[in-house]
């Protein structure tokens, strides 16, 4: 494919899911800020089938499933289905469009998915609004305690030097905050795609600038939940806060140019909705419904960091309270011993001296 029929291929996904835009430059400019979102839509594709072996047979194929998704998201998806041909292809290509317009995680049947932490599939059962609440649970404060937390252990840099968890992008938002804590390495996944989010969140605001649509709502326009979208953009500020914490500002510009990810990770969120750091468990769950199990867990790492080294699971196995009596017994047992020992040689000393004191060499045992 041509550069320039690339470049059209991808400005035709975008207007899909998000509309056409008022001019060919903000159009321009559009596409250059989701550059790395087209390549991810470009991995997406689902696989050439015989009828439709064409790029451009695909992208009409996705297009038409997107516009399917963004008019029926209360419609069960093997209903859903019933709408278009009941083929794999059709099956394949919804799916394909959910992971595009949405960016999560969507297994199809038969396939894996790669490079993601959790796997999800959509049921032929559920709704697309269904599904989105079984993948981004929304947590309550109810019964949380109010125990005060230090939200400066979330920052990317005492992460990495407290807890020795490595940052590895993910391009899948349900992946977001994932910690996957394996045998030698642990790795935290973080949504690399902030430009995907604020275009989402323009699109909302122009819709509705207090943004209070609903989850059916905001899939009509081709969006995730506002409140997800700016939660999720409010994470990035604990993470590689722009004031207060230079290493890890410089962590995450080392990432960005390792990884060559979306350099607005770099710039601030204008317009988010001011509120203050948790000061509390309770506020954490409050303030960020969606991720505080996530960051929960992270601050939770931090203070009783998970072993991977051969000499850290050694330690690890002996700090249970059946291993501490042990120890405490074992000590015990030792200074009687000791004690024993010491009495026995102080007595002999004590008879030692008595008998060069007395100068009888008759008497026995000396």
């Amino acid at each position: 494919m041509g550069e320039r029929e690339s470049r059209l291929d991808d400005r035709t996904i975008a207007d899909s899911i998000w509309g056409p835009c008022e001019s060919d430059q903000v159009a321009s400019d559009r596409d250059r800020r989701l550059a790395r979102f087209f390549t991810y839509c470009a991995e997406q594709r689902p696989p050439p089938c015989f009828d439709q072996p064409s790029i451009v047979g695909h992208t009409k194929d996705v297009e038409g499933a997107i516009r399917l998704l963004k008019s029926s998201p209360l419609i069960r998806k093997d209903l859903l289905l019933n709408q278009e041909s009941a083929e794999m292809s059709s099956v394949a290509s919804v799916e394909s469009a959910l992971r595009m317009m949405l960016m999560t995680e969507c297994e199809s049947e038969g396939t894996v998915a790669m490079g993601s932490g959790n796997i999800y599939r959509w049921d032929n059962s559920e709704t697309l609004v269904d599904y989105l609440g079984r993948v981004y649970t929304q947590s309550t404060p109810t019964d949380v305690p109010k125990d005060p937390i230090d939200h400066t252990k979330l920052r990317c840099y005492i992460l990495t030097k407290d807890a020795g968890i490595k940052i590895q992008q993910t391009e899948k938002l349900s992946d977001h905050l994932y910690l996957n804590c394996g045998s030698r390495t642990k790795i935290l996944y973080v949504f690399s795609h902030k430009a995907f989010l604020e275009c989402s969140r323009e699109t909302l605001k122009a819709s509705r600038p207090d943004l209070s649509h609903t989850t059916e709502e905001a899939l009509s326009l081709g969006c995730l939940p506002p409140k997800l979208i700016e939660e999720t953009l409010r994470t990035y500020d604990l993470l590689f806060p722009l004031i207060g914490s230079a290493r890890s500002r410089r962590g995450l510009q080392d990432w960005i140019k390792r990884d060559h990810l979306d350099a607005s990770l770099l710039k601030a969120s204008t317009g988010l909705s001011k509120k203050g750091t948790p000061r509390t468990l309770h506020d954490l769950y409050e303030d960020f419904p969606y991720w505080a199990p996530q960051l929960a867990r992270l601050l939770e790492e931090v203070d009783d960091p998970t072993p991977t080294t051969r000499w850290e699971r050694y330690a690890e196995r002996r700090k249970s309270h059946r291993h501490t009596y042990k120890c405490a017994i074992a000590a015990l047992v030792v200074a009687a011993v000791s004690g024993t020992l010491a009495t026995l040689l102080a007595a002999v000393q004590v008879w030692i001296s008595y008998c060069d004191w007395d100068k009888n060499g008759n008497k026995t045992l000396c």
